[in-house]
C-alpha cells in the first residue's frame, strides 16, 4: 500500500511539473520577438491559466528581464507540490 501510494504522488508531481513547465513556455513565448512565440500560443495560456496568473501579469506589466519570471514560477511550482503532496497524502 506504501508503494502504491508513492507512486501515486510521483505520477501526480510529474504532472504538476510538466503542466508548470508548459505555463512557463508560454510566459516566455508570450510576445512575437520572443524565443519560444507560436501563434497558437492562446490555447497554452488558458490552459495553464490558474498557474501563470501572477507571472503573466509582471510579464505583462515589465516585458523584460525574464529572471523574475523564473523565480515567480519556482514558488509557485513548490507550493503545487505542497498541495498535490497534501492531498495524495495517506490518510
Amino acid at each position: 500500500m506504501t508503494l502504491l501510494k508513492t507512486r501515486i504522488q510521483r505520477i501526480w508531481s510529474f504532472v504538476t511539473i510538466i503542466y508548470n513547465l508548459l505555463g512557463l513556455i508560454y510566459l516566455l513565448g508570450l510576445y512575437p520577438h520572443d524565443p519560444f512565440y507560436f501563434d497558437k500560443s492562446g490555447f497554452l495560456g488558458v490552459l495553464t491559466l490558474p498557474i501563470i496568473i501572477v507571472s503573466f501579469a509582471y510579464r505583462f506589466v515589465y516585458s523584460y528581464p525574464l529572471y523574475p519570471i523564473f523565480i515567480i514560477q519556482s514558488i509557485i511550482l513548490l507550493f503545487s507540490l505542497l498541495i498535490v503532496n497534501f492531498l495524495t497524502r495517506e490518510k
